[in-house]
């Protein structure tokens, strides 16, 4: 609770500082004095906290297998780096006492990219990263430790669409290869392993727990152990939002 606050109180800041607020509203706001204000969030100072709050947010890379599934780190832990890095880079652009287009000019990006970059709309690359907190003055050890964590966090979101892709396409082509049993046939065969429902769901690219899976796909003549690595990256995956058929 206490870092989640600190986290918010360091975004209020940084809207704040944004939005051209007098430095002194800002500091009467947090109940502190204008040289407490610049100390405390200072840019570098900024830039170690939300550093260590990545730390905090992603924890050290651990294996769990598909029965662990209640382990596996949701949507906000990869997105997070990326809203982390922008707050950085934010916070750098705001606490100097040039505009965001003269830091645009000064780091060689468009001033409109540069807004995306402080948005989190766009992942910059690491050179115009590099420029902007050299422009600002900033810690680039801790920049690039951030942005580093961002591209990964990406990767792994990227990852996980393409084993949905492959998974979905292994199913179907089991079921049509079986002949294109019904649901509730894959039932039976499966010796209730597999619930109709279940099939319905998994025909439809709806994921379901490793066990229906695994029965599933032996169910149809195919190898659980081809598709447990795919089953597993692609659980720790949000699932894409299913567009309604227009009318």
């Amino acid at each position: 609770m206490e870092r989640d606050v600190g986290l918010m109180r360091d975004a209020l800041v940084q809207q704040a500082r944004a939005a051209r607020t007098p430095t002194a509203q800002i500091a009467a706001a947090l109940g502190v004095s204008t040289g407490t204000l610049a100390r405390r969030f200072a840019p570098a100072r900024l830039s170690r906290r939300l550093a260590a709050a990545l730390h905090a947010a992603t924890g050290p890379a651990t294996d769990f297998g598909p029965t662990s599934a209640s382990h596996s780190p949701s949507a906000s832990a990869t997105e997070e780096p990326g809203r982390l890095l922008a707050m950085a880079l934010g916070e750098l652009v705001y606490g100097t006492s040039f505009s965001g287009r003269a830091i645009a000019r000064r780091a060689g990006v468009d001033p409109s990219y540069l807004s995306r970059m402080l948005s989190g709309e766009r992942r910059p690359s690491w050179e115009k990263t590099e420029r902007v907190t050299r422009a600002c003055q900033g810690d680039v050890e801790t920049i690039r430790a951030l942005w580093e964590a961002a591209v990964r966090a990406d990767s792994t979101r990227a990852a996980g669409g393409e084993a949905r892709a492959t998974l979905w396409g292994l199913l179907r082509g089991l079921h049509l290869s079986a002949g294109r049993p019904s649901p509730q046939v894959i039932e039976r065969r499966s010796a209730g392993r597999v619930r109709g429902d279940d099939a319905t769901a998994l025909l439809r690219r709806e994921l379901r727990p490793w066990p229906v899976v695994s029965a599933f796909v032996a169910t149809l003549g195919g190898s659980p152990a081809e598709a447990m690595p795919l089953w597993s990256e692609a659980e720790r995956q949000p699932a894409p939002e299913r567009k309604e058929p227009s009318a």
